[in-house]
């Protein structure tokens, strides 16, 4: 049975430093620990924040956004080169459609603005059971760095889905589900 009031937390990507801070935050509300691809070693910030806090730069920034950045065809691919596949129509789509609700530019420069490396000498004090699971192929988030996460958390144990990008949780969902599912149903 789940443990009243704790957690069981998966970051993807960036997501990855949001689940160390709340770990290192609340280390006992943790139960167990999902990494997927998780970029923690190399976040922006250090000038890029302090160049996009200036208002007039951080507008300009979310204009040409706007205007020339989220287009679909971009999406295409950016999505290729996460899923180290060619996208499908709808799958395009469907991460395009969310990039054009108004405020995303905004959002997006806060999310780069606001990020910051977490210490490795705090990421090696995280004794929470981890799940690490990483696709081969990722070129956002190399396997190098899922082989330094491994080495870096005491209780951590490292899967990696073959022929699989930056996301296998969308592109070999069965074998991704599978190894979640056993991570779970063992820390539970």
């Amino acid at each position: 049975s789940i443990k009243n009031n704790t957690w069981n937390l998966i970051g993807h990507s960036m997501g990855g430093g949001t689940i160390t801070s709340m770990t290192l935050e609340k280390p006992n509300r943790v139960n167990s620990l999902v990494f997927v691809a998780g970029a923690l070693y190399h976040s922006p910030g250090g000038t890029s924040s302090l160049v996009l806090s200036y208002p007039p730069i951080s507008r300009w920034f979310q204009i040409i956004g706007r205007n020339f950045i989220i287009k679909e065809k971009n999406f295409k691919s950016m999505l290729k080169s996460a899923y180290q596949e060619i996208p499908t129509a709808v799958e395009v789509k469907g991460y395009y459609e969310h990039f054009t609700v108004p405020g995303t530019e905004a959002a997006f420069i806060d999310i780069v603005r606001t990020s910051a490396n977490i210490s490795i000498d705090l990421i090696k004090e995280i004794e929470t059971p981890s799940l690490l699971i990483w696709g081969d192929l990722d070129t956002w988030v190399p396997l190098e760095q899922g082989e330094r996460l491994l080495n870096d958390l005491p209780n951590a144990k490292l899967q990696v889905i073959m022929e699989s990008g930056h996301c296998p949780m969308e592109t070999h969902a069965d074998e991704f589900n599978n190894l979640l599912s056993d991570f779970l149903n063992n820390n539970l």
